[in-house]
């Protein structure tokens, strides 16, 4: 039996190896076939791509992660989660990793197309390595001030779809019926994420002004 990933991504790959120690976890180049900043179904089918795109003998597990955004309707708040696909040839499970609470300013902000790790990055130009930052830490890690780490999320995710019930194929009408169990994980209040929050309203209002 072996594991193979949906990502060349150092992060994915150790919050996979850490459920499955003794197993071997491959690294493979796959697409998620979605924006590179998903939100809501997308987040779910991106990861899903990248488990399907896989090619695996009888025994083995496809894994695709993928991070995202949602809006919970009927609560009007928005999150910052991770979902995890696992595919084998019985079927698929989906876990949703853990979710951080954003402003409705950074959600917008994603839905316009752009990207927030981008904005971070002209944030921190000034104080240190802005790529490195990225690389190593990103969105999650900078709104939480450093609490939490990228990889966290990448872990419960993998955790939940290892437990999670099997279906049979996925579609939007299966993406209803899932669970969508969230667990939050509450942001203290920072520095970083109320300059965030405010650098995507000052962004939003200077579009919305070049577009009259």
């Amino acid at each position: 039996m072996r594991v193979v990933i949906g990502s060349e991504n150092e992060a994915k790959y150790r919050a996979v190896k850490k459920f499955f120690p003794k197993t071997s976890v491959v690294k493979k180049r796959a697409g998620s076939g979605v924006s590179s900043k998903p939100l809501n179904y997308s987040v779910l089918e991106g990861a899903y791509n990248r488990a399907n795109s896989l090619h695996l003998k009888d025994n083995d597990l496809g894994i695709g992660i993928e991070g995202g955004f949602f809006k919970v309707s009927s609560s009007e708040q928005y999150y910052l989660s991770d979902v995890c696909c696992i595919k084998d040839k019985y079927g698929y499970r989906f876990g949703f990793g853990y979710f951080y609470e954003i402003t409705q300013s950074m959600y917008d902000y994603v839905k316009e197309g752009n990207s927030l790790n981008e904005l971070i990055c002209q944030l921190i130009e000034e104080k240190e390595n802005a790529s490195e930052f990225k690389r190593n830490n990103g969105i999650v890690y900078y709104i939480t001030n450093g609490q939490c780490k990228r990889g966290e999320g990448n872990s419960r995710a993998v955790e939940n779809a290892l437990k999670a019930k099997r279906v049979e194929t996925f579609n939007k009408e299966v993406y209803k019926k899932l669970p969508l169990k969230i667990c939050v994980r509450y942001i203290m209040a920072n520095e970083n994420y109320f300059k965030l929050d405010e650098a995507c309203k000052k962004a939003l209002e200077k579009t919305k002004g070049e577009q009259k």
